[in-house]
């Protein structure tokens, strides 16, 4: 309260971006919701950061809360899964924690530099075969691991700062729970094809999955005897 009375103010924050790995947020108060609004805009083209982007494939698109989805579209990303945590509607916090998440990340290359091994990408899509995606730019090329550097290549323990990442119990949905007979059902369709994407691919790759036009000449219909 003031002399003059209550006193209604508005808070802006705004986020930008040119869809192309530049964006920046910023956040302003004021009496008149337009005023903050402009305010919080000139803070945020002031404040503009550039993340960097990794061919900018999509496989599951962008996975988030409705903030980081208007987020992801101004700096151009299609691609990403956030989970947030903690307080989830103080959007101010979510805004900053997100840009300096994208910020302090490592590029493949500067990865590959630090530790002086070969950066291999591993995808479902390509049947989980290694493709290396950065090479360490120096002459000097590790080729076993040395001591106990097993913890240490681990990527939470990279990138957490010595912080454990916190893991929430996996809630039991209620048709697994009491064990309905449709979810016996869908357990019993799902067992027959379980493994079989990972075994072709390995069938694949050893060579002993069939070409197509073997398989045509398998399953060539015999004529009819008349």
């Amino acid at each position: 309260m003031t002399k003059i009375g209550r006193v209604t103010g508005f808070r802006a924050l705004v986020a930008v971006g040119n869809g192309n790995g530049v964006g920046g947020y910023g956040l302003a108060n004021s009496v008149d919701s337009n005023q903050a609004i402009h305010v919080a805009k000139l803070r945020a083209f002031n404040r503009l950061y550039f993340v960097e982007r990794y061919n900018g494939h999509t496989r599951f698109g962008v996975v988030g809360s409705l903030v980081i989805k208007d987020l992801c579209y101004l700096l151009g990303i299609k691609d990403i899964y956030v989970k947030t945590e903690g307080a989830r509607k103080n959007y101010r916090h979510v805004v900053r924690g997100f840009f300096e998440g994208l910020l302090d990340q490592e590029t493949h290359q500067q990865l590959a530099d630090r530790t002086n091994l070969y950066v291999v990408e591993v995808r479902d899509d390509r049947g989980n075969f290694p493709v290396v995606v950065a090479s360490p730019s120096g002459d000097e090329v590790r080729e076993a691991l040395q001591g106990d550097e097993d913890e240490w290549l681990n990527v939470d323990s990279m990138y957490s700062g010595g912080k454990i990442k916190l893991k929430t119990k996996r809630k039991v949905p209620m048709y697994e729970l009491n064990n309905y007979p449709s979810w016996k059902r869908r357990c019993q369709a799902v067992e027959k094809r379980r493994g079989q994407f990972e075994a072709r691919w390995e069938r694949y790759a050893s060579g002993l999955e069939p070409s197509e036009e073997e398989l045509k000449e398998r399953f060539v219909p015999k004529p009819k005897n008349n």
